[in-house]
């Protein structure tokens, strides 16, 4: 981790975000501006939830993509991880016995946690 004195940083704050960049002078903040369409229903629904919500419309917006970013990401994730399982059962035919598959379920629905069986 690099240390810098007072002098040498600045700072700077998105407008709206709550998100503070710390930067070293010279350098640029990694932030560009990006156009979106929206129909005047869109719009007008956005501007009132922001109003509602004591936030800018911007605000939203940022919020919306962020959650819609790590939804996505984490079902690409779990697609993959899906993909590995399916690949491992083909190459060893290893699987967990129905059997002990729903004793375990049972048991995680009664509250009682157990490890995943083998």
């Amino acid at each position: 981790m690099n240390t810098f004195t007072l002098r040498e940083l600045s700072v700077k704050v998105a407008k709206d975000c709550n998100k503070c960049y710390l930067l070293q002078k010279g350098d640029l903040v990694m932030s560009q501006t990006r156009g979106v369409k929206l129909d005047d229903t869109t719009q007008q629904r956005l501007a009132a939830l922001a109003r509602i919500r004591d936030r800018s419309p911007h605000w939203l917006m940022c919020k919306a993509i962020e959650t819609f970013l790590e939804r996505e990401e984490n079902y690409e994730r779990e697609k993959r991880e899906d993909m590995e399982r399916w690949e491992r059962y083909q190459l060893t035919g290893e699987a967990i016995p129905h059997a002990k598959a729903t004793s375990w379920l049972e048991k995680l629905a009664q509250g009682k946690v157990t490890s995943c069986p083998k």
